[in-house]
């Protein structure tokens, strides 16, 4: 009985996760599509991420995640903004999940996530200007870039947040109704 019950579950997180990384596959191709919107497309394609992770565990979202990501290569034309999705939105909900159900205190979950974006922001710029052109990043904005990052990373992680909360307190209810 209690194999059949894993297995019944286990099914069940295989077919939601299959359904949410299709979603997050059209948005990623959207990518190719629509450049004005590309870093807002790669920031609603990391929602679905946290929703596998809300409807299954931890260790379905790990997998939707290398999915997600290898499937980004491979759909997106523009290398450097698969680089950018796989540094920084392809596996943004596996993060905040580990820091936020492994740190209780809100402060050091912030420092985490502080430390954790400068280390995204600069594992992105080098990899980005070994493999890129250099002069995308020489202006005079370089100099407030980190800083711009860095609030932009707190706003999304703000955003993020208010939209788990939302997907806890309503869709969520709505999608499991019998």
């Amino acid at each position: 009985m209690n194999e059949k019950f894993d297995k019944d579950i286990k099914t069940k997180y295989l077919a939601t996760n299959g359904i949410l990384l299709a979603l997050n596959l059209i948005t990623i191709v959207l990518i190719n599509y629509i450049p004005t919107n590309t870093i807002a497309l790669m920031a609603v394609s990391s929602l679905f991420m946290a929703v596998a992770i809300i409807e299954s565990n931890i260790k379905f979202g790990s997998i939707f995640c290398v999915a997600s990501i290898l499937f980004a290569f491979i759909l997106i034309n523009n290398k450097l903004h698969f680089i950018v999705y796989a540094f920084t939105f392809g596996n943004y909900a596996i993060i905040k999940y580990l820091i936020e159900s492994k740190v209780r205190k809100i402060k050091f979950q912030y420092m985490i996530k502080f430390i954790y974006s400068i280390c995204a922001f600069s594992a992105l710029y080098l990899v980005s200007t070994a493999f890129f052109d250099k002069t995308i990043l020489n202006n005079s904005l370089t100099i407030f870039l980190p800083v711009i990052l860095i609030i932009a990373y707190f706003l999304y992680d703000y955003l993020f947040t208010m939209f788990i909360e939302k997907y806890n307190s309503q869709f969520k209810k709505m999608l499991h109704r019998k």
